[in-house]
Formats: structure tokens, sequence, C-alpha cells
């Protein structure tokens, strides 16, 4: 499910942000979002008792990054409506899963100063979302634990049996 939850941010907010990222920049009040980009990921959750079953408490992190068309100073104005339309598009969302709509938590600028000489700002934005663990049953688990060791390299053979797929 965590997987499920991560793709389908990405492709509901890119599916909305499509007409924007189809040319290449974003207008706004004080110039051009140069290629902004998105990722989505779940880094982080908890576990909580719940009516004899287990709920699986998610924080949902998006990334926004882009760069700036009129430089540094004027990277902010461009950002925040960017950040707000974000949360904006996801607040309430399920996304079409069988998860809590998501809540927005916090946000933050997170440039490095590699990002920063590069004229990119990135964004950090999280949501709280939750969902009923259903338990699986002996041939689930192996496939899952399948998905797993195949994603990693077969010792001695130093050739990947999986990789990740990123949007263009």
């Amino acid at each position: 499910m965590i997987n499920e939850i991560e793709q389908a941010a990405l492709q509901y907010l890119t599916g909305r942000i499509t007409a924007i990222r189809s040319t290449g920049v974003q207008a706004d009040t004080n110039g051009l979002l140069v290629n902004p980009a998105l990722s989505a990921a779940c880094l982080e959750g908890s576990f909580k008792r719940n009516a004899g079953a287990w709920e699986q408490l998610l924080t949902l992190s998006i990334m926004l990054e882009f760069k700036h068309a009129k430089g540094k100073a004027a990277r902010r104005e461009g950002a925040n409506p960017l950040v707000e339309a974000i949360f904006q598009l996801l607040i309430g969302q399920k996304l079409g899963l069988k998860i809590a709509k998501l809540e927005p938590l916090r946000w933050r600028e997170v440039t490095n100063e590699d990002d920063h000489e590069e004229g990119k700002s990135v964004y950090l934005l999280q949501f709280a979302t939750s969902y009923t663990i259903e338990q699986l049953d002996e041939e689930e688990i192996e496939e899952l634990l399948g998905i797993a060791i195949d994603y990693f390299l077969t010792p001695g053979d130093d050739q990947l049996d999986a990789e990740d797929q990123h949007a263009a």
C-alpha cells in the first residue's frame, strides 16, 4: 500500500499540473518557474491499534523542486503560490485508495547550498494519512518478500535485478 500511495499522489499531482509541465514553465505574477519537478515518498510511519485491527499511520512527503528564471530574489514570490496550490490540491484527497483523507502537516524550504547556487528552490510538503492493515496469507507475504529481494542485486552478479522508473 505504501508504494500505491506514493504513486497515486504523484500521478494525481502531475495530472493536475500537466498543462504547466508540458510547456516546461509556469507563468506567475513575477516571472517564470522553470521545470518544476515533483516526487512523492512515504518515509515515516507508525502503528496504532484500532477496534482490534492495526492501523498504519503514514506521513506522505512531497518534494517540489524548480528553478526561477528571474533569479534568486524572485523565487519566493513564485514558490509560495505553488506550495499553497499543492496543499489545496491534496487536502482531503483519498487518491482513489482505501486510505484516510490526506491532512496537511507541515512544509518547509529544504534548499541546500548546492541547490541555491544552481538557482533551485526545494520545498518539502508533508501530509498525514492512514489505512487499516489487512493480514496477508503466507503466499501474499512470500510475494512481497520476492518483490523486495528481486529489487536488490543478486549476490555476485553485479547486475541490477530491478531499477527505479522516474517520470519525465
